[in-house]
């Protein structure tokens, strides 16, 4: 059976230029019938990779799903050795309403330090997730184990016809994953999952990160 599918479109900014990346998602993904898939396909493995990430919220309002809909976030993300610092924006309901300016810093710790300590009262979520990255056609394709959540697959290039034309030869046994563009605990309730508990997990580490 075919299967139907939204496209997720993103436009970024990097140092002031804007490109425009398009993606598509699938939560609960096999991560082993995935990988085996891609390699026969003759996908390049780019790494593997343990990513932290904090992200402050800035803004959250109106009613998720609808136009009103408005939220904005800082992200400061490591993957492998590279650490990046991000502005986010959701407008309205659709993905295309997503707008991102990022660019790479030196040091993770720092950059959420001097985050935390220029927002007067920051509200803000820690964790950790494992990520796989594949290259093929013209397409980047990422595995994700995020906490108690099942594998994520995303697939991103910068053609609708070179996601759909992967598509077409990939077996993909999981479901459109739910808008990201939400606060992370948002995210984990729409899977049906309280975030607070992997929050926990992680209250230690949180507190080493932004202490003097």
């Amino acid at each position: 059976m075919r299967q139907r599918y939204k496209w997720f479109s993103e436009r970024v900014i990097y140092c002031g230029v804007l490109a425009k990346e398009i993606e598509i998602a699938y939560y609960g993904i096999n991560r082993e019938d995935t990988v085996s898939q891609l390699h026969k396909l003759g996908a390049k493995f780019i790494g593997k990779y343990l990513m932290r990430r904090i992200n402050f919220q800035l803004a959250n309002r109106g009613k998720l799903g609808t136009q009103s809909y408005y939220t904005s976030w800082i992200r400061i993300r490591e993957k492998g050795k590279i650490a990046t610092l991000a502005l986010k924006e959701q407008e309205g309901n659709k993905i295309t309403g997503r707008k991102e300016f990022e660019v790479e810093v030196s040091d993770f710790d720092t950059s959420a330090k001097i985050i935390y300590k220029a927002l007067k009262k920051p509200v803000f979520d820690y964790f950790e997730n494992y990520r796989e990255e594949y290259s093929l056609s013209g397409t980047v394709i990422t595995i994700d184990k995020f906490p108690n959540l099942p594998y994520i697959m995303e697939i991103e290039g910068k053609t609708k016809a070179s996601i759909d034309s992967l598509l077409k030869k990939m077996e993909i046994k999981g479901k459109l994953d739910k808008n990201k563009s939400v606060p992370t605990d948002e995210y984990y309730a729409l899977h049906g999952y309280d975030y607070k508990k992997v929050q926990k997990r992680y209250k230690h580490k949180i507190e080493m990160l932004l202490k003097e």
